[in-house]
């Protein structure tokens, strides 16, 4: 029988189950199947409607989905509203959007005394027009946040994905330390884990122009300049000619204004003698080819990233990873499964010197793949979920104390 009752929200423009993609719809979906496997947990899902979803939604025994029309042409005009509201009375009376974020929020209002918790994955201004009390809220914090006072007081217990953004969110907002846990995110590691045979994966390498004895480097992620693509392709243009870049991702190049960093990137591909290959978009359900394929991942981020989930499927894959000391990254990989290099001006050589180690050294890639295949572990579904429901257990003896300590002053 389950021991806990728990409203997961997710109301904004992909739904979960999450047949749309969508990295924060990925890890609620982990979550509910772990919990198929050891239901310890009754959940209720507020998503947004999607035909697909509903279909797999129908297979879950122990969670329940409450499904929100999305609203297209209101929130075009909701966010305009939501911006002019910001705009003159400041970050405490901001609207939730999407707009059928107001349709949930008053749902959530009729029904939150049901629930031992609400999981608040989408922003707190939702949650608080729904009226929950801040004890029984879990602020699920997947980025740096907006820290503020005000904000503390609208849950209580953060859920940070990384010991960064906790630190982070204490130090700017004065939060006790009581009220933050750390909870890492996962990854589908079997799917990760998955290996092509040599014929194949020398028959995806040939597609791309990459010969047997070429060193391939893949880049995953968006090509927007807080990734450090642009910083990675100046790297390239230090490398022996041997050294290849699969750059996995969507681009548009040139096709506005609006790209003119997607245009750049292009241009920097084709100086310097370096060798780039843009795949355009890749399906998450493809991406564990393009892993198998390389010889190393380079995560060459420049912003503060929460947390290194493009480390974990690299590790899971078997491959080293080259990283910045950016934000979380560290926190996900261990030392003997990659190299960081620190976020300086420096940082195309930087990046360059780190890639010419490993492609200097296959004895060293190869120790460090099956270390990263080793540390992924810790990073699965399975985890993910035992390491919620110890929250959960957590906070349960934390508030069975607390009122037993209250007893005991009332009964003096």
């Amino acid at each position: 029988m389950a021991r806990y009752h728990v409203c997961m929200v997710l109301v904004g423009k992909l739904p979960v189950p999450a047949t749309l993609g969508g990295a924060v719809e990925a890890l609620a979906q982990h979550l509910l199947e772990q919990n198929e496997r050891d239901p310890q947990i009754e959940f209720t899902v507020l998503t947004v409607d999607e035909p697909k979803a509903q279909a797999l939604a129908a297979g879950f025994r122990h969670a329940a989905f409450v499904w929100f029309k999305p609203h297209t042409l209101w929130n075009k005009v909701w966010w305009r509203v939501r911006t002019l509201a910001l705009n003159c009375t400041g970050e405490q009376k901001e609207l939730p959007f999407p707009y059928q974020r107001v349709e949930a929020a008053a749902w959530l209002k009729r029904h939150w005394q049901e629930f031992d918790y609400v999981l608040a994955e989408s922003e707190l201004e939702m949650i608080r027009q729904a009226q929950v009390p801040p004890e029984k809220v879990l602020y699920h914090l997947h980025w740096v946040g907006r820290p503020t006072p005000w904000r503390d007081a609208q849950f209580g217990q953060l859920l940070a994905v990384s010991r960064f953004v906790g630190e982070g969110w204490k130090e700017k907002s004065g939060c006790p330390a009581e009220k933050v846990s750390v909870w890492p995110n996962c990854a589908a590691l079997d799917t990760f884990a998955q290996r092509l045979s040599e014929s194949e994966r020398a028959a995806l390498r040939a597609t791309l122009g990459i010969a047997p004895e070429d060193f391939a480097i893949v880049y995953c992620g968006r090509m927007v300049p807080l990734k450090g693509v642009k910083e990675l392709l100046l790297a390239m243009q230090k490398l022996p000619r041997r050294a290849v870049l699969v750059a996995v991702g969507s681009t548009n190049f040139g096709l506005s204004t609006k790209e003119s960093y997607e245009r750049e990137l292009y241009t920097l591909a084709q100086q310097g003698g370096s060798r780039v290959v843009f795949t355009g978009f890749v399906h998450n359900t493809e991406l564990w080819r393009y892993y198998a394929l390389a010889d190393a991942v380079c995560m060459p981020t420049i912003g503060q990233e929460a947390a290194g989930l493009v480390a974990v499927e690299a590790m899971a894959s078997g491959r080293p990873v080259v990283a910045t000391r950016s934000g979380g990254i560290p926190e996900y990989i261990p030392a003997e499964a990659g190299l960081l290099v620190p976020l300086t001006p420096n940082l195309p050589e930087d990046l360059a010197n780190a890639l010419r180690t490993l492609m200097d050294d296959p004895a060293r890639c190869r120790a460090m793949g099956l270390a990263g295949e080793r540390a992924a572990l810790a990073y699965s579904p399975q985890q993910y979920y035992q390491n919620f429901v110890s929250i959960l257990d957590g906070l349960t003896e934390r508030e069975e104390e607390r009122r037993k300590q209250s007893w005991k002053i009332h009964a003096q």
